[in-house]
Parts: C-alpha cells; sequence; structure tokens
C-alpha cells in the first residue's frame, strides 16, 4: 500500500485476526497503522476465531490502544460481532431492555475509554520527558 502512495488505498485491520494469527497482534498493529484508515475491533478468547465482546475475552484493550496512540492512529474504530447471542445482547443493551444491560455496557465502554485516556496520558509523558 505505502509503495502505491495513494491516498485512496488504505488498510482495513482486525484486531483480531491478529491476536489469533499473529505472535505478537500489538506489533503487527502497529507496524500498519500508517496505512491504516479503520481498526475493526473485537474480543477474542485465547486464539479462537470467536468474536466476543470487547472485555468478554483476553486482548489486552489498554496495550491496544497505547499501541495505536504511540503510533499516531487518527482513523476510525469499529466494534465486529457476528456471534448472534452477543448481537442480541448488544441489541438488548441498546434498546434498554434492562437497566442491568445497560449497566454493563457502560462499564464496558467506560473501561476502553479509561484505557485509551491512560495510553494517551502515558505518551504525552514519554514525549515531555524526551524533551527534556
Amino acid at each position: 500500500i505505502a509503495e502505491l502512495g495513494s491516498a485512496q488505498l488504505t488498510l482495513a485491520q482486525d484486531l483480531g485476526h491478529c491476536r489469533v494469527v499473529e505472535e505478537d497482534y500489538l506489533a503487527s498493529v502497529g507496524r500498519s497503522l500508517p496505512v491504516t484508515s479503520i481498526i475493526q475491533v473485537e474480543d477474542i478468547k485465547g486464539r479462537h476465531h470467536h468474536h466476543e465482546v470487547p472485555g468478554d475475552g483476553d486482548i489486552d484493550f489498554a496495550a491496544f490502544f497505547a499501541t495505536c496512540v504511540e503510533g499516531g492512529y487518527r482513523g476510525y474504530y469499529s466494534v465486529e460481532l457476528y456471534n448472534h447471542a452477543q448481537v442480541e445482547r448488544i441489541a438488548k443493551m441498546l434498546n434498554l431492555a434492562t437497566k442491568a444491560e445497560l449497566k454493563e455496557l457502560k462499564r464496558t465502554l467506560r473501561k476502553m475509554e479509561q484505557e485509551l485516556d491512560k495510553a494517551k496520558k502515558a505518551q504525552a509523558a514519554e514525549a515531555k520527558s524526551k524533551d527534556k
């Protein structure tokens, strides 16, 4: 993609796929950030290609967001689910089916937001220490 030098051609990364097939999934994500415009996000348990709701698997989201921040990524993120039970679960949460489900969704989103904030602060601190 970089060799073609076209802004019209970018990469859509899939975090779960990287987790399943790459030995170091975070390094794989990081290497391709310069040509990435969107990252599909889902969680994965072990190395089995079964999409989980973020927070239900083994992906280190704090490290993932830190990798994205450190790599200067400014593209989009999308949550990718295909397990029907999960889709129904998210749909119920979004439709406010129960307060407990809504609370669970908010907790998961808050945790992801906190991890992104930590990664940004770490990057800022590192940049500040390099300036000294």
